[in-house]
């Protein structure tokens, strides 16, 4: 999987990640409480034989504040806040 985070401010590059792995970082929302993340993200899919990519609001101050860690997790169904399905992948 490739992902690349970003916000207005902070660019985090673009990490390869291997299956089953994780890729963390940490930040303070800004005085303003506008911070926004979002994700680029995308894998190929072995059993249809294409790739599959989007891009995700990981983090929106006025949706995710009030917790200290956030969990997030890339599933072949979408992007998973915690347990639940938040994103699905965009149609071909």
């Amino acid at each position: 999987m490739v992902i690349h985070c970003r916000s207005k401010d902070d660019d985090l590059g673009e990490h390869s990640i291997p299956y089953g792995q994780t890729y963390t970082w940490s930040f303070h929302p800004n005085f303003i409480r506008t911070t926004l993340f979002w994700c680029g993200i995308g894998y190929w899919d072995v059993k249809a034989g294409r790739a599959v990519q989007g891009s995700f609001k990981i983090y929106e101050y006025i949706r995710d504040h009030g917790s200290r860690h956030y969990y997030r997790s890339v599933q072949t169904d979408g992007i998973h806040f915690d347990k639940d399905l938040v994103y699905h992948w965009p149609s071909k």
